[in-house]
């Protein structure tokens, strides 16, 4: 019942991120630490996708109430195996009710619509599935048994996707410790397993399969062995081997706790034939496993040779991630991966595959594949072309199992940087599409107002699981930490799931120093240097409640483990170490060169000055040489101050008087040029002018260019000063921190913006030269500076160009994240919240379920079933609803302007669809206690009677 705990009403659901600098301490809701806040608010952030939040789309939001399970996504009709694949196997352990109920509905239909031999594909035209078979996609009562696109006819049945389906379920049940379950499941993972057994070639000892075109995970891009004339045979394909072997490790365990001894034994040889035989799957030098292996002896995907010479990845991050190769094999695979560099991960996420021709992302010249059933990337177009769908499209159920194996081997620097990467760029902007085109760019439907697929939490979730692994197996847990050494404290405020038991796990210290101690109330732990092992039968003795929700339909109860390790090394980081980590403290440096580097280039945080102390000279980072000087002819002039912790954040600004404080300096401007500043005007008087940045060529009146605010009867807005005139913003900013952009062009147009405001467009002003600079004023004819800007300045970045959309967005993104501040909105106008919600919610509907919760979290037994979460989760959304609407109203939440309109109004209509789609699936539940013998859920259809 955490959710109605959390999120109960008129409680805020924003996280309130407390850091005390000096010891960089992180208090999120989900995550605390001590350390990198960067790679904390990270972890945290990809938590709240798992929970009804206000800013980010969660997983709750695909579920489907017809259905009674999850979707792939609003525009997907159906449940894929390949995209749920890393989703699922990175968030099982902490995936909170009722999100696994719903994950688990989801899973089971390729269960459901697993082929028994008589089920006929095309009407039989292309044959019957064989027996153990299962989909490519499924539904309550349907199911794919080949991938669609592409040359159907010549497809293969889906083979490595049917064992991603294995893989998941198996490890579903290691966690869960359902031995109803398991022993109806048992059967049918043998058919699967036989279904296998007939692929195994005598030509190889039996310790390969020979599968076909488009029986690969990212099907249809694997062509199989190619004999010419449009003829395709079937070869060794690699993935098959590994994912069938990490199905293998599974089914051994769960055989174990069944104590079928027998199956074990035979579970046991298969794996070890598949081990035999992933040895010849490697590249000549040992190094990585190849794509595949045709029984002529040409091995696809070996780097650098005349054919075929392109990397495959997910055969290796997988096989790294599932723990399928030794840590020597893994390092190897990850060392040729780090050779690749940008042919790999242009874009910070793993494409699928390099060029054939180790060609780079964007040369015309290359085609990613050239051994696809259609041929090459060029041959086959469309689709198929190279960085847009199987071959060289960004899949992040992929980058799932990639961020898995980046843990694996302690590379917590690429897991974050994957993390941020879908956090910046498509999680805030509701843009989680898959796959992600243009080498990981860009949405695959771009004309949908939001896009959400069940792929794109995988990396998230990923982040999480990766910290500790969570090895399962019939006896035994073992936890083997991968936090980055600049995180000396580390609190999960969730539990991970074992049977009947949720542990809380927190640790100190420096990891790389070893493990020194673990404790756990009322039990022991075996651990040496790098792993915890848990054993189940030593764990506290679990409540009965606990034991009896394993088996159960309507139960959620867990018994709560505390679980501390704490390393040799208990590092005291300095804030200083920690500073070069944390977004907000970074070198005053564009990364990647995503947009230019500054004319003029003036920040607070390369300051070091006492508080209030004066600032006679703000050295420029910019290309052009000077610096901006102060401005005192005479005693009536003063110095700005600088203030360390300007905006309550601990960050600084450079604070001018509003009266004869000014900074002046001399940097050649051309016509075109983009100003940006980070400010916040704190009463500037003056009715015309009041210029944070201002430039000319001789005097002023002869052509000015600046940036400022006026003063106005509703307060003070942005305005854009030019010769002989000016033109203003419309939205108060007096008191607010926020962005300003102002682009001149040489066409006359200039685009003024502020984050919390609107877009404006102004047609009108046009850029002019300028050499003389004034910071906090500007020239005005005779006199020598006046018309003050009263406020801070924080960040100003004046460019020698008209920045274009990408690189507006680079450098806003760069600033707003800086300095903590929301990114640029649009003109779209947010609907009044209550009039919204109201017109599809019935009006007591939420007050009913708010009561209808509180009633079962009063009871002890029913505060622990899956109605009761489902009920705190549909208060959960409602409030959140609420908080986003407001927010986007008030300005705490902003909407890009590059976002199309309607697309704010359908974030909002996404949350009531959600609480209707789950009142759907809560009747569903209803019923089911309606239709029980069992007490307990007895008492909670009397409960909703009551209501």
């Amino acid at each position: 019942g955490y959710y109605a705990y959390q999120h109960s009403p008129g409680a805020t659901m924003r996280p309130i991120y407390v850091v005390c600098l000096a010891h960089a301490v992180v208090a999120g809701e989900w995550f605390e630490g001590v350390g990198d806040t960067a790679y904390i608010k990270a972890l945290d952030t990809a938590y709240r996708t798992y929970t009804a939040d206000p800013e980010f789309q969660s997983v709750a939001m695909l579920y489907s109430g017809d259905n009674d399970g999850l979707l792939e996504g609003p525009t997907w009709g159906a449940w894929w195996t390949q995209n749920s694949y890393g989703t699922q196997m990175a968030g099982y352990p902490f995936m909170p009710e009722p999100i696994l109920y719903m994950s688990r509905q989801s899973q089971a239909w390729f269960f459901n619509n697993m082929a028994d031999g008589t089920n006929p594909y095309s009407g039989g035209a292309q044959g019957w599935a064989p027996d153990g078979c299962m989909c490519d996609n499924a539904e309550p009562a349907g199911c794919n048994y080949k991938q669609g696109d592409g040359n159907v006819p010549i497809h293969d049945w889906t083979v490595e996707e049917t064992l991603s389906a294995l893989v998941m379920q198996s490890e579903m049940l290691l966690m869960t410790r359902n031995l109803s379950d398991m022993a109806e499941f048992s059967a049918r993972f043998l058919r699967t397993s036989n279904f296998l057994e007939t692929r195994r070639d005598p030509a190889t000892g039996m310790t390969l399969f020979l599968t076909g075109p488009s029986s690969n995970l990212l099907a249809p891009s694997f062509g199989g062995w190619p004999l010419g004339n449009g003829r395709h045979a079937w070869s060794y394909l690699t993935g098959v081997s590994v994912t069938y072997t990490a199905a293998l490790n599974r089914l051994i365990e769960c055989e174990k706790l069944l104590g079928n001894t027998q199956l074990v034994s035979l579970y046991t040889s298969r794996r070890d034939k598949n081990l035999q035989g992933l040895t010849q799957l490697f590249d000549p030098s040992g190094s990585y496993l190849v794509r595949s292996l045709d029984p002529n002896g040409t091995m696809h995907g070996v780097v650098g040779q005349d054919r075929h010479g392109y990397f495959e990845a997910s055969p290796n991050h997988d096989a790294v991630a599932f723990r399928v190769v030794d840590d020597a094999k893994a390092e190897s695979i990850f060392a040729t991966i780090d050779k690749l560099g940008p042919q790999l991960r242009p874009n910070v996420f793993m494409l699928p595959n390099t060029d054939t021709k180790g060609r780079l992302p964007g040369d015309p010249a290359a085609v990613g594949y050239d051994d696809m059933a259609c041929g090459d990337g060029k041959t086959c177009g469309g689709i198929f072309e190279w960085g847009t769908w199987v071959n060289g499209g960004v899949w992040t159920t992929t980058e799932a199992r990639a961020v898995l194996a980046y843990l694996r081997l302690n590379r917590t620097a690429d897991a974050l940087a994957s993390v941020q990467q879908m956090i910046s760029k498509f999680a805030t902007v509701w843009r989680m599409d898959n796959p992600l085109v243009n080498f990981g760019l860009s949405p695959y439907q771009p004309s949908e107002l939001t896009n959400q697929v069940i792929d794109n939490y995988g990396n998230l979730a990923a982040m999480i699981r990766g910290q500790f692994e969570y090895l399962y197996t019939a006896d035994t847990l073992t936890l083997i930490p991968h936090i980055p050494d600049n995180v000396t404290t580390l609190k999960q405020n969730f539990g991970i799931r074992w049977g009947a038991y949720m542990l809380f796990i927190n640790t100190t210290g420096v990891r790389s120093s070893g493990i020194a101690s673990v404790t756990i109330p009322g039990a022991k732990a075996d651990f040496n240097s790098t792993t915890v092992t848990l054993t189940y039968a030593t764990l506290p003795t679990a409540t009965d409640l606990s034991i009896q929700a394993i088996n159960s339909t309507f139960l959620t109860a867990s018994t709560p483990v505390f679980v501390s390790i704490a390393f040799r090394d208990a590092g005291k980081l300095s804030s200083a170490s920690l500073q070069d980590r944390d977004t907000r403290h970074k070198t005053n440096l564009p990364s990647a060169s995503t947009f230019p580097v500054p004319a003029l280039w003036l920040a607070a945080d390369t300051l070091k000055f006492r508080n209030g102390s004066a600032v006679t000279v703000w050295p420029s980072s910019g290309t052009a040489k000077g610096n901006a000087t102060v401005f005192l002819p005479d005693s009536t002039w003063s110095s700005p101050s600088f203030i360390v912790d300007a905006f309550g954040t601990g960050l600084p600004a450079v604070r001018f008087s509003g009266n004869r404080s000014s900074l002046t300096g001399e940097v050649p401007l051309g016509s075109k040029k983009t100003i940006m500043g980070v400010i916040r005007d704190l009463g500037s008087l003056g009715t015309c002018c009041n210029d944070v940045f201002a430039s000319w060529v001789g005097n002023v009146e002869s052509g000015v260019n600046g940036l400022g605010t006026k003063e106005i009867d509703a307060g003070t807005v942005l305005e854009i000063d030019f010769v002989n005139s000016a033109d203003d913003g419309s939205t108060n900013v007096a008191g607010k921190a926020i962005l300003a952009t102002l682009v001149f062009d040489s066409d006359g147009t200039a685009l003024l913006s502020g984050n919390a405001l609107c877009s404006e467009s102004v047609i009108g002003p046009q850029g002019v030269p300028g050499f003389q600079f004034s910071v906090g004023s500007r020239n005005n004819g005779d006199l020598p500076y006046d018309r003050f800007f009263k406020g801070d300045i924080a960040e100003l970045m004046v460019f020698n160009t008209t920045l274009n959309s990408t690189e507006l967005a680079a450098a806003a993104s760069h600033l707003t994240q800086k300095w903590g501040l929301p990114v640029t909105s649009s003109c779209s106008a947010v609907p009044n919240c209550t009039a919204k919600w109201d017109s599809a919610v019935p009006p007591t509907a939420v007050a009913n379920m708010t009561r209808f919760s509180s009633s079962l979290q009063g009871d002890p037994e029913l505060r622990q079933t899956l109605v009761a979460d489902w009920a705190g989760l549909m208060i959960g959304y409602a409030h959140a609803y609420t908080e986003r609407c407001s927010a986007l109203n008030n300005g705490t939440y902003v909407w890009p302007a590059t976002r199309p309109a309607g697309s704010v109004e359908a974030t909002l209509a996404a949350y009531i669809n959600t609480w209707t789609q789950l009142s759907q699936g809560l009747a569903k539940q209803i019923e089911k206690c309606h239709n029980s013998t069992n007490p307990i859920a007895k008492r909670l259809y009397a409960a909703w009677v009551a209501i």
